[in-house]
């Protein structure tokens, strides 16, 4: 299962990085039909937008299930130190 989360993650990173990398050119792009560049632009900012969200459900539906039964760590009181 941890590696099928790293692979999820490594793919939409790569994703990220490409698409951050054309939004970039697309932005320096002197010669580009002033139109044409906002749309193209708009067009890889949805997909920055998408990717986010993968990356968000990728670390929502991997992470391991928080144990219910198994007693919480006790909490040092204020004014003691963790030693005590």
């Amino acid at each position: 299962m941890a590696d099928l989360k790293i692979d999820l993650t490594n793919k939409v990173q790569n994703e990220m990085y490409f698409t951050s990398l054309e939004l970039s050119r697309l932005a320096q792009d002197v010669n580009m039909n002033y139109q044409q560049k906002i749309e193209d632009m708009s067009y890889q900012l949805e997909r920055i937008a998408l990717l986010n969200a993968k990356m968000v459900l990728v670390e929502q539906y991997f992470t391991p299930p928080v144990d219910q039964d198994a007693p919480a760590e006790a909490q040092p009181q204020k004014g003691q130190t963790h030693a005590e």
